[in-house]
């Protein structure tokens, strides 16, 4: 059975107040879902377009809103279709804007890692592992977002390897791009063990 919410009224051609930045979740658990809404409701800087269980009708939502991000449930068990069909019928579309896809999920074996690795998904979630929260999966978008506008690994590249001088030499660079490493960190910090942005392999830890 396909659950739907549609929550933003802001259709792609609608003017839009603030500069928001969109969101769209697809997962089958309720209590995740109401966990996520709750914690966007408290934030100012993003909108929530729209909540489904139904990979297709994501889609739906990707030609009808300009959306920044997507929370996707890999699985989707007790939803229709999963979130590896999302993203091969996401592939096949012709958007003008690819969100960031930020994968929230159980278990994901080899092979589907292997998929999501080799299709660019921005991060992977692992619902189990220390530290998890629906608060740090939004803020970690929050923080990516502006970088992954440019598409550009090299800055996201760099940015780990200074760190690693600065935490290596206990020096300091310029303050103009510690807001950005300030992100980093926080990333690295949440990040699972193996991290890939648009498909570029970062760091392990």
């Amino acid at each position: 059975m396909i659950i739907s919410l549609q929550i933003s009224e802001n259709g792609v051609n609608n003017m839009v107040t603030e500069s928001k930045k969109r969101i769209l979740i697809i997962e089958d658990d309720v209590d995740e879902c109401q966990k996520f809404a709750k914690h966007i409701k408290t934030r100012e800087d993003i909108e929530l377009v729209g909540i489904t269980n139904s990979s297709e009708e994501g889609i739906s939502y990707l030609k009808n809103y300009q959306i920044d991000a997507v929370i996707l449930d890999i699985e989707l068990q007790y939803g229709e279709g999963s979130g590896i069909e999302f993203i091969e019928n996401l592939n096949n579309e012709k958007l003008k804007h690819r969100p960031m896809i930020v994968i929230v999920s159980s278990n994901i074996g080899e092979n589907t890692y292997s998929f999501l690795h080799s299709n660019k998904v921005d991060h992977i979630f692992y619902k189990g592992q220390k530290g998890y929260s629906q608060e740090k999966v939004v803020n970690l978008i929050m923080s990516l977002l502006p970088y992954s506008k440019n598409n550009n690994p090299k800055i996201i590249k760099i940015a780990n390897e200074v760190i690693n001088i600065e935490d290596e030499y206990e020096i300091k660079v310029s303050s103009k791009i510690n807001k950005m490493l300030d992100d980093f960190r926080n990333f690295r910090k949440f990040s699972s063990k193996k991290v890939y942005f648009r498909g570029y392999s970062l760091f392990n830890m």
